[in-house]
């Protein structure tokens, strides 16, 4: 990740990348622990680069350049034995020896960063903001980050003392952002000045798109002011000032890579489901493209039949497999894979096997209410009641869209399916995304 970070020198409220926060060693250990072990070794390779994050060296025994090739041939010796080296003697190595005196907020910054680019369980919870100028027409975005730097340090060090990272995510069109502030509480028994930390923010900055996704916080206050500041130091003049619009009724997703899906530049985000295809360039190909690839020229596929020398059962099987797949991702294989996603070489050793049932953008979350007519007459409903029907169901888990597909396809007897692919609504799909609303006489309405 390219990175830009502040250095203090202009703003007295500004901590500087080298400042050690007084942590214990369990602390420490935790911080470094939510990384894979694979992300720690490039740390510690990366670390002994930057001049904000070269270690010390313990004693007169070693050089300064010394110490840190003796640090990069144990590393290399560590990576040689990868499978047998436990993650623990690697946090050991940092916190005891290579960075005895302890992590600055650059080397705990970074940490922060790479859990969101690693997908981590540990990565910050995501929501989106949308910026709107001031007729609430909304407003794309496309930000220098030093400059944007600057601006959030300027607004932000007149109220809090604070420390603020800015990286491009290496993947994904997106600029993260981590703000953290600082309190000062008094002095400590050695009489230096106890800084107390809040839970940092994290931003991110989807690249020509009027939605800023952002983490949660519980601290109200805190929050709130740190949403204006980032609101004040959007690019902006006095003739155009926007503004940050944060939607109530959303719920947070887990994935930065779903929430670049759903609310990046990107064709995917009002195409999901049976649509999918088209988002992906898979029917509407570009008008430069390969004739050949024409839909039209491509040989279509090959009826399955009981001659194939499978038994009927499978062959329902697998017609029922190919519905599945059309109507949760608009492809009879189910292979769709949006440009910006995991790439071949992306793996680590925590890294699992995709399921065909994964979706492209995994979402954790949704809520519908269904309001129907039952039929009854005006003599039964009561006054100012329309006679609907008012159902609210929730569906959660780790992909749950994903999820209704593999349901979709436990059984081929419509007697015992527990969601008739055939049959489900296109809100069941997938098709409205992260979106939640009213399934009025069978129609959908965001909320």
């Amino acid at each position: 990740m390219s990175d830009n970070q502040s250095q203090g020198k202009r703003h007295n409220n500004v901590l500087p990348n080298t400042y050690i926060p007084l942590l214990d060693h369990k602390t420490q250990y935790n911080i470094i622990d939510r990384l894979s072990k694979n992300s720690i070794l490039q740390f510690i390779i990366l670390w002994t680069k930057l001049k904000n994050t070269q270690p010390r060296s313990p004693s007169s025994k070693y050089t300064h350049q010394g110490y840190i090739n003796k640090i990069l041939k144990e590393v290399k010796e560590f990576k040689q034995d990868f499978t047998r080296v436990p993650k623990r003697r690697l946090i050991d190595k940092i916190i005891y020896e290579y960075w005895a005196h302890g992590l600055n907020l650059l080397q705990i910054s970074q940490i922060d960063c790479q859990l969101i680019v690693d997908k981590s369980t540990n990565a910050p919870l995501w929501v989106s903001s949308t910026v709107k100028d001031m007729n609430d027409a909304e407003v794309p975005i496309s930000i220098n980050p030093q400059l944007f730097l600057h601006a959030l340090v300027k607004n932000l060090t007149n109220l809090y003392l604070s420390y603020i990272y800015i990286c491009k995510h290496p993947k994904l069109p997106i600029i993260l952002i981590r703000i953290q502030v600082f309190d000062l509480n008094g002095m400590d028994v050695t009489q230096k000045p106890h800084i107390v930390s809040y839970k940092p923010y994290f931003f991110g900055i989807l690249v020509n798109s009027p939605h800023v996704i952002h983490s949660i916080n519980n601290d109200v206050m805190v929050h709130s002011i740190v949403m204006q500041v980032f609101e004040r130091s959007l690019p902006q003049n006095a003739q155009s000032l926007l503004k940050l619009v944060t939607p109530e009724n959303q719920f947070p997703v887990k994935s930065i890579e779903s929430m670049n899906i759903l609310k990046g530049n990107s064709r995917f985000g009002n195409s999901l489901g049976i649509w999918t295809p088209y988002a992906d360039g898979t029917v509407d190909m570009l008008p430069l493209g390969a004739i050949e690839d024409h839909q039209v020229f491509k040989q279509k596929e090959k009826e399955e039949t009981p001659e194939d020398g499978d038994d009927v059962e499978g062959i329902k099987l697998r017609r029922l497999k190919k519905i599945a797949n059309l109507r949760f991702k608009g492809s009879i294989n189910g292979t769709v894979t949006p440009t910006g996603d995991r790439s071949k070489d992306d793996t680590t050793e925590e890294s699992e096997t995709p399921s065909e049932f994964d979706s492209i953008a995994p979402i954790q979350y949704t809520e519908f209410t269904i309001r129907e007519k039952p039929g009854t007459n005006t003599v039964e409903r009561g006054l100012g009641d329309d006679g609907r029907t008012s159902i609210r169901f929730k569906i959660t888990g780790a992909d749950i869209f994903g999820g209704l597909h593999e349901l979709s396809v436990r059984s081929t007897d419509p007697e015992q399916m527990i969601l008739n692919p055939e049959e489900a609504p296109h809100w069941l799909t997938g098709e409205e995304g992260a979106s939640l609303g009213q399934i009025k006489d069978g129609t959908f309405i965001k909320s």
